[in-house]
């Protein structure tokens, strides 16, 4: 868990994160089975269950915004963030890209 691109290439999550800016809006956040695999990933990586998985996410209250295409441009993350919190910023990065077609 040392090189702090792991879970980013374990999880397949290409894009990185960006610091906050101004005017974000709140994820719109949708658990599927491919969120699910990811959280499975995450729980086995970090030695947690996957509810306290899910819940550190969901209370880091992350933020996105959209292109002009209506898909999700970025995340954006408190630039404070300890080591740990930052994986679990990749994991909802894939989540925002994922659901950003479905809206």
């Amino acid at each position: 868990m040392d090189d702090p691109f792991y879970l980013k290439k374990k999880l397949g999550i290409r894009r990185s994160l960006n610091p906050f800016t101004k005017e974000p809006y709140v994820l719109d956040f949708r658990l599927t089975m491919e969120h699910k695999d990811r959280l499975y990933a995450l729980s086995r990586e970090t030695g947690t269950s996957i509810d306290e998985a899910l819940r550190v996410i969901l209370d880091l209250g992350f933020v996105c915004e959209k292109d002009a295409g209506g898909r999700t441009d970025m995340v954006y993350y408190d630039p404070n963030m300890t080591c740990n919190d930052f994986y679990h910023a990749l994991l909802i990065k894939g989540f925002a890209a994922y659901d950003a077609g479905k809206r």
